[in-house]
């Protein structure tokens, strides 16, 4: 590990340094597959956050298709809440392609599903603002 490190720019690590990453499930194969998606100034501080929040390359990738440019620091919020690419796709697919990153993280906070915003447009029409679906969550919990 420690030559793909070195490789990577993360020189002057310790065996125990090395060790303590790989406890965190901070690889050289997990910071490569990060910094291909464009991250490459990732920190070895980043990385850790990123696997403590259990923030998958494939995570990211998605993200990243589905139009969004998010920082470490919006990736590890999105996990931290729950927020999945298949939940993110789900709300798209629904018709909500704007959605903000802090709309996603509040509304997995809350609970509001795909299956709720079906039942919600199929009730008021397939044009129900999304902070409409937001607000009513938060007034029948």
């Amino acid at each position: 590990m420690n030559d793909r490190m070195v490789e990577m720019g993360y020189i002057g690590l310790n065996n125990e340094e090395l060790r303590d990453l790989r406890s965190k499930d901070v690889t050289a194969t997990y910071i490569s597959n990060i910094r291909a998606l464009d991250f490459t100034e990732l920190t070895l501080d980043e990385a850790v956050s990123l696997t403590q929040a259990d923030a998958s390359s494939a995570f990211i990738a998605m993200m990243l298709e589905l139009g969004y440019e998010p920082t470490i620091e919006d990736i590890v919020n999105l996990r931290r809440a729950g927020v999945t690419a298949f939940y993110t796709s789900n709300i798209h697919d629904l018709g909500y392609r704007d959605v903000t990153m802090e709309q996603l993280i509040r509304m997995q906070r809350i609970g509001v599903t795909t299956s709720l915003i079906e039942s919600l447009q199929e009730e008021n029409g397939e044009d129900i603002p999304l902070e409409d679906i937001i607000r009513y969550r938060i007034s029948n919990q």
